[in-house]
């Protein structure tokens, strides 16, 4: 009962922290298991609380407890869309971080077309947190985006799919 995360999949907005609270009876930890190395809570004593964040831009991150290697959990935080129904040929927004990249990150962002199973490129290896784009394909689109350490290979795991129906 006490070595595990509460809930385990959280889903945080874009620009907001998260709190670990430690509502166990051993000392606790959460650490950030992407190899991205964003954050980490330090050692939480019963009944401490630690918030770190805001998370860079959409994706999920995964994290651990150093003393108990069973406790992982995840934060998903999802691409945000301007609108998500359009009229075919219209502007939709679609956010994926609520600010640049940092130093050092970057933003992958891949989207999918109606009828197709495949995310492709959209944007690779950018540090602005959003674009513009006008579908001109009616049906329901995908869209996910990942923060990527550059240079190196650590990136968070891409966040959930938004759906964009264009009409």
């Amino acid at each position: 009962l006490d070595n595990r995360f509460a809930p385990v999949d959280a889903v945080v907005a874009q620009g907001q922290s998260v709190d670990f609270t430690n509502f166990g009876r051993v000392l606790h930890d959460a650490r950030d298991g992407t190899g991205l190395d964003l954050f980490t809570t330090g050692y939480l004593e019963p009944p401490e609380t630690a918030t770190i964040g805001p998370l860079p831009g959409a994706g999920v991150y995964r994290y651990y407890c150093t003393f108990h290697p069973e406790m992982v959990g995840r934060v998903r935080v999802p691409v945000r869309a301007s609108r998500t129904q359009v009229p075919e040929g219209s502007s939709v927004t679609v956010r994926w971080a609520a600010s640049r990249a940092s130093a050092g990150l970057v933003f992958d962002v891949q989207r999918r077309r109606p009828g197709s199973d495949r995310f492709v490129d959209w944007r690779r290896g950018v540090t602005a947190g959003s674009a513009r784009f006008w579908p001109s394909v009616r049906g329901l689109w995908a869209i996910r985006a990942r923060v990527r350490q550059q240079p190196g290979d650590a990136s968070s795991d891409w966040s959930p799919p938004r759906a964009i129906r264009v009409t």
